[in-house]
């Protein structure tokens, strides 16, 4: 019964299950069909994490891209997710997009949490400066 409203969580648990069995595949497209507003951001984060660590680097951004538009904006899947794609991005020669995704996690995380501190650390490191962290802290353009 797809469109239930307990649909969505039993994908979630399915996809959880189906992970720890290491059937990756099955998990994927499970964590894919957990679209429900309890799971969605956790999921795609779930996801992000599973294809990476298949080296399905493309599909692993793609997951984590999905979690720009999602909300509450300061829901730690969501925010460890897009530390997950600003990683990525750096990887794959793009800092500068990387920059905008730390910014929103220091605006979006508590002060002083490990989430904060990497996203901190790698805008410093793009920036090579403090001025940039200071506005992204505060929230400022």
């Amino acid at each position: 019964y797809p469109r239930r409203a307990q649909a969505s969580g039993a994908w979630w648990e399915a996809a959880r299950r189906r992970e720890a069995e290491r059937a990756d595949e099955a998990a994927a497209r499970d964590y894919e069909r957990a679209t429900g507003p309890a799971e969605r951001t956790k999921a795609l984060y779930a996801l992000g994490r599973l294809r990476e660590r298949l080296g399905m680097s493309a599909k692993a951004r793609a997951a984590y891209e999905a979690l720009k538009g999602a909300s509450p904006k300061d829901d730690p899947a969501r925010l460890a997710g897009l530390l997950r794609l600003g990683l990525l991005l750096e990887l794959a020669g793009a800092p500068r997009d990387a920059a905008p995704l730390y910014a929103e996690i220091l605006r979006e995380s508590p002060r002083g949490s490990a989430r904060f501190e990497t996203a901190r650390e790698r805008l410093e490191a793009l920036t090579g400066g403090k001025e940039l962290l200071g506005r992204a802290a505060s929230g400022a353009p």
